[in-house]
């Protein structure tokens, strides 16, 4: 196997930064992790656009979640779905009011918390790896229309700053 576009083997060795991180990262944080019920204190909606590229109208609902640890409140925002068409009711939300939800959070740092499922807490490190997947495999590919028409491109470029170059009518 041969590199054929440098660029996208490049961004896949550069994503293996963030990616290190975030595996040491999340696998700190399951590490010492602690677990607490939380309740949903309220859910919002707002209108917006969903889909690849934004295609349709849809409505997302946000929850916010209420933790106690020891005396003290935290608070934490998570994504309830989305739903296609714009002004969609509240009962669409994957959560509803005083709904129990678990969250993960960091005893060091309680206001750090994730609701407690895999891609809540591990969406970053897999969307970074299939990224960097996605790099490696286009490094591999040949550029589109093929390297011949590169060096015909060059070819025809350099011949025309040259004045060798004539246009047919």
């Amino acid at each position: 196997m041969r590199v054929k576009q440098p660029v996208f083997f490049w961004l896949g060795v550069l994503a293996t930064l963030p990616l290190v991180y975030f595996l040491i990262d999340r696998a700190h944080f399951v590490w010492t992790s602690r677990t607490v019920m939380s309740s949903v204190e309220s859910v919002t909606a707002s209108n917006g656009r969903c889909g690849a590229k934004g295609r349709y109208n849809c409505t997302r609902y946000k929850a916010k979640l209420k933790y106690r640890i020891g005396e003290r409140m935290y608070w934490l925002r998570v994504s309830a779905g989305s739903e296609r068409g714009h002004n969609q009711p509240l009962s669409n939300a994957r959560h509803h009011r005083n709904q129990l939800v678990q969250v993960a959070y960091d005893p060091r740092n309680p206001s750090r918390a994730y609701r407690n499922s895999l891609f809540d807490i591990w969406g970053a490190p897999i969307l970074t790896f299939f990224l960097q997947i996605c790099a490696f495999i286009g490094s591999l590919t040949e550029p589109k229309g093929g390297s011949s028409n590169h060096a015909a491109f060059y070819e025809s470029y350099a011949a025309a700053r040259s004045g060798r170059y004539s246009r047919r009518r």
